[in-house]
């Protein structure tokens, strides 16, 4: 195998250009070059210590990386992979078939995203567990980590890192000598950290056993979320774009609370005339609500929080705080909104949290703020369509499947089998029903024990979604108040206990987990073998099913993303723009929409069936013409998948509601 550091210096990165243009390439190894290497005057080229250094124009990139990925021998190593293949694909997108090939062979590797694996196994992820500080991912962080060298004059603002550009078209050996080495050098470090990363035996302690760990123990799954990683990164590249027309609309109605809120504020006395708070008069008339008992933070102070404000009791802090996150949406949202009506928004992805699952921000597309009409900002471009494809109850199933790989038994998982919806399976047995009898009032709202059996359901989807993280009671009757449903904690044990006799294998379970965390903290997934360390109870609980369906999900993105980009049939066009959670959005053409729709949706299934094996795996596309949470599957007499439309489309339209199911 020869390991061979690599690096793009581009233009500067822009607010939604993830993929800026390249203007040189970079490589470094050991031993001497590859052959195929050019040596012209379009090439810088020097020795170092333990290897070589060449910097190439970015006229050389197609040739260079031709040679690169028909070499079998070769394994390249980049810091933040995903953006350099990005910035590859942009520049020369006939390789993309060559890097979802290399991707696979386990050619391409990431520093960055080893080094997060590696800090989950001691749970480090974002904070050092002994020291506590916030872990950083910089380039510079590695050296400093790896070899005690600081570098980090080489990366300040006015450094040759933001200046490429000046040098896109300036022949390579007229280029300053600092630009030349500061581009060799990023490969050079990446290459060495990577051979760090995987040179330390390692003592690590999962359940009663100590194991010395070689570094390539800790980083089980890298491939998989290195392949995951470059496809959120494709996604993202593309973006998003918004409705003028919906943005004026999100901004006059932001602006009506805002003011309002302001209004409500001025009022009670807490605002200054230049628009500041006045946190000493809110936190007085907090506390004269709470009758002097108000709720206080950690350091004993007056809480002033939405939700604290919310239950005061007070009517004008209940009404101020319904408009209390007017001003976020106004200062956070809004400006992207916006700037999505000129350019496609790119949110930038990050492909592993400490539970396995992925984030976004700038926007946090997968937390939007609920209710705004935020999302239904969000369009498709000219001819194309929205598909959603959402996993049904994917965490539950994958608590199943834990289940049956731990005890070899689940009824959760029998109800999947049977195609009884676990939900009311649970509720008929809190009302002492028959399954059957409940099956048949919950069809007919005119039924007299309609009421009854829906409001059971509803009280046992809540606990089969939250009890499964380990939940305590006390916790359960704040978590039932995040669903508009309300119980004491009487109730609540009740209710924990009645679930625990329903399914029976979640004791052993929890006592299974709670042994784990007891002695040291660290635990392995199940199915992957990633190593999680630093691990809570209830952090586990949620682990070892959350991050099942992490990695099933970012399978399928990857299995998508390569049909997409392929432009295999029937995925033409279909462009994935983001993945939340439990679900996946695309936009493709809508005249083939009910044949690609489809075709994602069995892909998606077939794909998160290879994680969990046996346990019935359902997802279905809906599609709609802006994004909406509430969009769901529609189909016509003969089963064509249909255009699902919200009701103010309908009533525009003029329409009847289509069938759904």
């Amino acid at each position: 195998m020869r390991l061979i550091g690599f690096d793009f210096e581009t233009y500067p990165i822009q607010p939604g250009l993830l993929a800026p243009t390249a203007v040189c390439l970079s490589l470094a190894g050991r031993g001497s070059p590859p052959s195929y290497l050019p040596k012209d005057t379009d090439s810088w080229w020097r020795s170092v210590d333990d290897g070589w250094e060449v910097v190439f124009s970015a006229r050389h990139v197609r040739g260079v990386f031709a040679n690169l990925s028909a070499d079998r021998d070769v394994v390249l190593v980049a810091h933040n992979l995903a953006f350099d293949l990005a910035v590859l694909i942009k520049k020369e997108p006939q390789f993309i078939a060559d890097v979802f090939a290399m991707m696979e062979q386990g050619r391409l590797r990431d520093t960055l995203l080893r080094e997060k694996l590696i800090n989950v196994a001691f749970g480090s992820l974002d904070f050092h567990y002994k020291t506590k500080k916030k872990t950083r991912y910089r380039l510079m962080d590695l050296v400093m980590k790896y070899f005690q060298e600081d570098i980090s004059a080489t990366k300040v603002a006015d450094s040759w890192r933001l200046r490429y550009n000046e040098l896109h078209f300036v022949p390579i050996q007229e280029w300053p000598i600092e630009a030349l080495v500061y581009s060799a050098q990023d490969s050079t470090w990446a290459r060495r950290i990577f051979e760090k990363q995987t040179a330390e035996p390692t003592p690590i302690r999962i359940g009663t056993t100590t194991y010395q760990l070689h570094r390539e123990d800790l980083v089980i799954n890298e491939l998989e979320q290195t392949a995951a990683a470059f496809a959120l990164h494709l996604m993202a590249c593309r973006g998003v774009v918004t409705d003028p027309v919906a943005v004026g609309n999100f901004r006059y109605r932001i602006m009506a609370q805002v003011e309002l809120g302001r209004g409500i504020a001025m009022d009670l006395g807490f605002i200054r005339l230049d628009g500041s708070k006045n946190m000493k008069i809110l936190k007085g008339i907090v506390a004269e609500a709470y009758n002097d008992k108000p709720p206080l933070t950690d350091k004993g102070a007056i809480k002033t929080d939405r939700k604290t404000l919310s239950k005061s009791g007070h009517p004008q802090l209940k009404e101020y705080a319904a408009n209390l996150n007017a001003e976020k949406l106004l200062t956070t949202y809004l400006p992207i909104l916006e700037q999505g009506t000129k350019n496609p928004i790119c949110s930038q992805p990050n492909v592993l949290v400490r539970s396995g699952r992925t984030s976004w921000k700038r926007p946090n597309l997968q937390n939007p703020p609920r209710k705004s009409g935020f999302r239904e900002c969000f369009v498709p471009q000219p001819g194309n369509i929205f598909c959603t494809v959402d996993y049904s109850s994917i965490e539950l199933r994958a608590f199943a499947q834990v289940q049956l790989d731990w005890y070899g038994k689940s009824k959760l998982a029998e109800a999947f089998q049977r195609g009884v919806d676990p939900h009311l399976q649970f509720g008929a047995s809190l009302i002492g029903m028959e399954l059957g009898l409940a099956k048949e009032a919950l069809k007919d709202d005119s039924h007299s024990e309609h009421k009854e059996v829906k409001e059971a359901r509803q009280f046992a989807k809540i606990a089969n979604f939250g009890f499964p993280g380990g939940l305590a009671a006390e916790t359960f009757v704040e978590y039932c108040n995040n669903y508009g449903k309300h119980i004491d904690i009487i109730r609540a044990r009740e209710l924990r206990k009645a679930w625990l006799d329903e399914w029976e294998e979640t004791r052993q379970y929890f006592e299974d987990v709670s042994r784990m965390t007891k002695l040291d903290g660290t635990i392995m997934q199940s199915r992957s073998g990633r190593i999680r360390g630093d691990v809570t109870y209830t952090s586990a609980c949620n682990s070892f099913f959350q991050g099942l369906t992490a990695d099933g999900i970012k399978y399928a993105m990857w299995e998508l993303c390569k049909k997409c980009y392929r432009m295999d049939a029937p995925f033409q066009n279909v462009h994935p723009w983001v993945l939340i959670h439990d679900e996946i959005i695309a936009e493709g053409p809508e005249d083939t929409a009910h044949i690609w729709a489809p075709a994602m949706s069995e892909l998606m299934v077939k794909t998160m069936q290879e994680y969990i094996p046996d346990v019935p795996i359902e997802a279905e596309p809906a599609l709609m013409r802006r994004w909406h949470k509430d969009a769901a599957p529609v189909y016509d007499a003969e089963g064509t998948l249909l255009i699902w439309e919200s009701p103010d489309e309908r009533r525009k339209s003029g329409f009847a509601p289509a069938n759904s199911h």
